[in-house]
């Protein structure tokens, strides 16, 4: 796993180069606390696309998962809703977007 202090690939580095939108900064400051389902990724982007903004993530080079669990909704239909977690990986990466972000913001 890399550390902070080491210098990412060169390919991640075109990834950083776009300032991240506020969504995505909120939603990756989400993913970097632990697993997030697509509804609390909806809320807490303030989006009701959350599946496009973690598309655009990966986009950048982040590995992030979907986890998909069986239940049984409130109407008694089986679904698999996702829940979305950042790799351990991809956290120095994430900590390197948001601090461009911040130091943009």
């Amino acid at each position: 796993m890399n550390n902070l202090s080491t210098p990412l690939p060169e390919q991640n580095r075109v990834r950083i180069s776009t300032p991240l939108l506020a969504r995505e900064r909120r939603i990756l400051t989400a993913l970097l606390m632990g697993p997030v389902s697509r509804e609390q990724a909806d809320r807490i982007g303030r989006v009701s696309n959350s599946p496009q903004y973690i598309a655009t993530l990966r986009s950048r080079g982040l590995t992030i998962a979907c986890l998909r669990r069986t239940l049984i909704n409130e109407d008694g239909t089986l679904c698999r809703p996702g829940i979305y977690q950042l790799s351990r990986d991809s956290i120095p990466l994430a900590r390197e977007l948001l601090s461009i972000a911040c130091q943009g913001a």
